[in-house]
């Protein structure tokens, strides 16, 4: 645990180096002051509000990747983010993210010129990176299987609730595994290092368990707003919400397995760890967090 302690505080050293490179990027336009970044510093903070970004930077310095372009990585990844998070915003109606435009009132005008500014600056560091084009590319292609899949989830599209292996196959692997593995995608493209392969398929995983919890937490919010949710599929199959639980948390374990196997300072203790608190953020009621007694 205290290599792991080490690990994630380097990485949040790393983490305050990539804000301030984004800060330097925003300066460079002429509405600089309508952009406020809106992040902490402090490292119990950033573990508890940005921990994948952190897990992200502590993987590729467990690749042996060279810190400048850790940072250049990092700001790709703060990027995807970010466009990621506008497009939730426009879909659901909200303002949520760490990178604020100001100055224009209407969401979806906002969002949308949020997600053309983080996609320039993926796109100049790039160039700056002096990729091939088949790059920007794969991109766009991955974030494409990630946007069909959220398109999925309208409960309108379907004349009978889909089932539980339906929509962990055709809508969690979009914005569940993929999203998370979105993050690796490119330093897999440009490093050829082979450890951040399988690190992909150990995020997949985890990605696919947290948006697995992400459902149980949001199933009357869903129910609400007429969306396909993983929890009540599986509820609805005559199967307990313990259960859920129990097999969620494998599959994130499984995860955290395949980086343990690559040398990674994490065990299953640390891992388990590290999901309960994830489990505690995500609002998952009390009485559930006793499954981790059985682990």
């Amino acid at each position: 645990m205290i290599k792991l302690i080490k690990l994630f505080k380097a990485s949040n050293e790393i983490y305050i180096d990539i804000l301030k490179a984004l800060e330097n990027e925003y300066i460079k336009f002429n509405f600089k002051d309508n952009i406020y970044l809106n992040t902490q510093k402090y490292f119990f903070e950033n573990f508890k509000k940005n921990f994948f970004s952190l897990l992200m930077i502590s993987i590729l310095i467990e690749s042996k990747i060279d810190k400048k372009r850790i940072i250049a990585y990092g700001k790709i990844i703060f990027c995807l983010r970010a466009i990621v998070t506008a497009t939730d915003n426009i879909i659901d109606n909200e303002n949520k993210g760490v990178v604020h435009i100001l100055n224009i009132p209407e969401i979806t005008s906002k969002n949308i010129f949020n997600t053309m500014l983080h996609q320039q600056i993926i796109n100049l560091e790039l160039e700056s990176l002096k990729v091939s084009s088949s790059i920007f590319s794969k991109i766009l292609e991955d974030i494409f299987f990630i946007a069909k899949s959220e398109g999925l989830r309208d409960l309108k599209l379907y004349d009978s609730y889909p089932t539980f292996k339906y929509i962990e196959k055709n809508i969690h692997e979009g914005i569940g595994g993929k999203l998370l593995e979105l993050s690796l995608i490119i330093p897999i493209l440009i490093e050829k290092n082979s450890k951040l392969n399988s690190y992909s398929k150990g995020l997949f995983e985890i990605g696919m368990a947290l948006q697995a919890l992400d459902d149980l937490t949001d199933i009357d919010e869903d129910s609400l707003n007429c969306k396909i949710n993983l929890a009540t599929a599986y509820i609805s199959e005559s199967k307990t919400t313990e259960n859920y639980l129990k097999n969620t948390l494998e599959r994130a374990l499984q995860g955290f397995k395949i980086f343990e196997n690559l040398s990674y300072p994490i065990d299953r203790t640390s891992a388990l760890y590290i999901l309960k608190k994830l489990f505690k953020i995500r609002g998952i009621n009390k009485k559930y967090l006793n499954i981790f007694k059985t682990f």
